[in-house]
């Protein structure tokens, strides 16, 4: 499963009978600062969340789920994805 999870508040499952490999554009700002994305995985594969470079927190651009549970909760703030949550069994890696 491939795709692009929309830039607008809400909860995003990762579900896929394979790894799911996702987009998630950079968020423009100050229309969308205070964006709220809660992203987990649902089913166990490698799944990956993808943004342009650098746009997680200023340093990273990937989030790569392992296990049924872990979770990762963004915020949009001045054209980034801030974390504000981490989570799971095998918590989410940013890279």
């Amino acid at each position: 499963v491939s795709g692009a999870i929309p830039v607008t508040s809400g909860a995003y499952a990762l579900n896929g009978a394979a790894a799911c490999v996702m987009t998630l554009a950079t968020p423009t700002t100050p229309a969308q600062d205070g964006t709220r994305l809660v992203i987990a995985a649902t089913t166990a594969h490698a799944h990956t969340v993808t943004t342009a470079a650098t746009k997680i927190m200023g340093t990273k651009a990937i989030a790569t789920f392992a296990a049924v549970g872990d979770i990762l909760v963004l915020e949009a703030l001045n054209g980034l994805w801030q974390v504000l949550t981490i989570g799971g069994p095998t918590p989410v890696a940013l890279t």
